[in-house]
């Protein structure tokens, strides 16, 4: 499997920070206003294509962690009071399992033995998004909600680990499989910002989001991790 794929992330996050100094330095140069903040939190994400995907592979036992972890760096750059641009990169993860019965049988289809079949798949993406932000009551009160629409682009990985285990105590482990695919996502939210002091603040935000274009591999009819799911995240943010 290629493994370029982290490459190809690292180099976009770098370029995103350089932006993001770059655009900081300038507002303040321009006397305009720029935060930044960073979050955590989680998010359901049902990934309903690859669990029928999981269990067609045989009859099973199938577990998903629904509720994904969420980390999330951001800038938003103030046009107005009431409006703003944010960049987001974010850190998504989540995983699922597989534990199956595997029966061996000779060429008259006797049983000659049987296997568990377990498989863990561990998936991560980092969404690279830009959003436009609308504040109804400014941004100059010590609660300011707002709403946020805008679109991300993703770079995410799948992680695979398959084992065997004999009867009655023989275990083979098979390598690890790693993944990688890329894709687009559409959102939206709704966030407020509490001030605690002239420039420190908490930043909570709700969001649903539609992803796609993210298969694993390139064979036609390849399934796909559709990141699609409503997220909670909250933090803490700087004014400058």
């Amino acid at each position: 499997m290629k493994r370029n794929g982290w490459k190809n992330q690292i180099t976009i996050l770098v370029l995103c920070v350089i932006v993001v100094l770059f655009w900081c330095r300038f507002s303040m140069s321009q006397d305009h206003k720029v935060s930044v903040s960073l979050s955590g939190g989680a998010g359901y994400l049902p990934l309903e294509d690859w669990k029928d995907f999981a269990t067609s592979i045989s009859p099973g036992y199938y577990k998903m962690d629904n509720f994904g972890s969420y980390a999330n760096l951001r800038m938003s750059y103030f046009l107005t009071d009431k409006q703003a641009i944010a960049l987001d990169i974010e850190n998504i993860k989540t995983s699922a399992s597989l534990c199956a019965i595997v029966i061996f049988t000779n060429e008259f289809g006797d049983d000659i033995g049987n296997a568990t079949n377990v498989i863990e798949w561990h998936f991560s993406a980092i969404p690279v998004g830009l959003s436009y932000e609308f504040y109804p009551k400014s941004t100059k009160g010590c609660i300011s909600p707002f709403l946020g629409v805008g679109a991300s682009y993703f770079f995410s990985e799948l992680t695979a680990k398959q084992s065997y285990l004999y009867s009655p105590y023989s275990y083979f482990l098979l390598p690890k499989s790693t993944r990688t695919g890329q894709g687009y996502g559409l959102h939206a939210y709704l966030g407020i910002r509490s001030r605690l002091t002239d420039h420190l603040m908490v930043v909570s935000r709700l969001r649903g989001r539609y992803s796609d274009g993210m298969a694993f591999s390139d064979k036609k009819g390849a399934v796909k991790v559709e990141f699609t799911g409503v997220d909670f995240t909250l933090g803490l943010g700087w004014m400058f």
